[in-house]
């Protein structure tokens, strides 16, 4: 029986009224900590860290905000009171001016810092022109961003 103990989700497009509803609802269950653009927060962007109650430990669980809406990095208890940075969810929009070099800039090295164990990221490009069709040339400025943020080199 396999079940998920986090979910990471991106464009959530998640305001207060609705968090506040799934929270209720969920009550039992679930942990929602989410992270919402903040001049539209139900309209555009927004991570979120769903987390399953019944086989995680949300106790001192926080998140991180590095960009609203765009970037976040969850903490929480792993084994006895050890404390790891586990996630980093991302996400970036369409547009080149808001990829992920122009978002980060300097943060990214704050999340490097964080040392997260998983990234999670809807970063809206592509490394090779083959993965994308039609065919195009991604913004090459967000392309080092990514290769930098995830420490891969190209060869």
């Amino acid at each position: 029986k396999k079940r998920i103990g986090i979910l990471c989700l991106q464009e959530t497009h998640l305001c207060t009224d609705h968090q506040a509803k799934i929270d209720n609802l969920f009550v039992q269950r679930l942990t929602v900590m989410n992270t919402s653009d903040l001049t539209r927060p139900g309209s555009s962007a927004g991570v979120a860290f769903v987390l399953n109650k019944e086989i995680t430990n949300t106790s001192n669980t926080s998140i991180k905000v590095i960009i609203p809406g765009r970037a976040a990095v969850l903490s929480l208890k792993w084994h006895n009171d050890e404390a790891i940075n586990i996630l980093v969810d991302i996400y970036t929009p369409n547009n080149a001016s808001e990829h992920l070099a122009e978002l980060l800039g300097e943060d990214r090295n704050g999340i490097a810092k964080d040392r997260p164990r998983n990234t999670s990221v809807d970063f809206n490009l592509t490394e090779n022109l083959i993965d994308r069709a039609p065919a195009k040339i991604d913004n090459e400025r967000a392309i080092n961003a990514l290769r930098d943020l995830i420490h891969v080199q190209d060869t």
